[in-house]
């Protein structure tokens, strides 16, 4: 695991965006929307957030095949340079919190994720947890070989990655091609490409599906 400064990256409460830099391992930082300038030293730490960052992001790739039909994520994100941006963050290395509030947004090709918060729990230098909370929380990416985008959102997204399975809790909605699927609850295992909603007492499911046209 990458050791870095025990101080957390502050900037007041402004948000700042970092990119990928020209060498392996080196990321170009800078304010975002007017925010402040990084103090010396700072990226390191970005570096070390940014990468953990990275491996979420890539485990949320994998919602846009909520649907029960498989749909991979445009190929060619990966090799984009990630954006993020949030007004504050707040790094524990000993306990392996990060914790990012305010504004959140992670960007990377055409994959956009947004939160009011969001936490991560890492151990051993890998993304064991992580929690996005909105109002509500909003993920979307252009599949492979679709003209249209995986739009997903709920107030609560959650990801485990010891069962691989990534969880959408309240309000929870997938929709693609004009498709909706709506539950209080959508649970999606990775593995086995299973989709299990309406477990909740009480929950629903409800799928909205607009007819195809003949000719397509």
């Amino acid at each position: 695991m990458i050791r870095s400064p025990t101080s957390p990256p502050t900037c007041g409460s402004r948000p700042w965006a970092c990119v990928p830099g020209s060498t392996p391992g080196s990321w170009n930082c800078f304010p975002a929307s007017g925010a402040c300038t990084p103090r010396p030293g700072q990226p390191d730490r970005m570096t070390t957030m940014l990468s953990r960052l990275y491996r979420l992001t890539l485990s949320l790739l994998v919602l846009g095949c909520v649907i029960n039909t498989p749909v991979q994520a445009l190929s060619s994100d990966r090799d984009q340079p990630m954006h993020i941006e949030a007004d504050h963050a707040d790094i524990n290395d000993q306990t392996g919190v990060h914790v990012y509030t305010g504004n959140v947004v992670v960007t990377q090709g055409s994959m956009r994720l947004t939160a009011d918060h969001l936490t991560l729990q890492i151990e051993a230098g890998e993304i064991v947890e992580g929690v996005a909370l909105g109002e509500p929380a909003t993920y979307k990416q252009r599949p492979d070989n679709k003209d249209e985008d995986v739009y997903a959102e709920s107030l609560r997204m959650e990801y485990y990655a010891g069962n691989e399975r990534i969880i959408l809790i309240d309000e929870a909605e997938v929709t693609q091609a004009g498709d909706i699927f709506r539950s209080e609850r959508i649970v999606y295992d990775v593995a086995r490409d299973v989709v299990n909603a309406g477990e909740g007492e009480g929950d629903r499911v409800r799928i909205t599906i607009q007819p195809r046209n003949s000719q397509e």
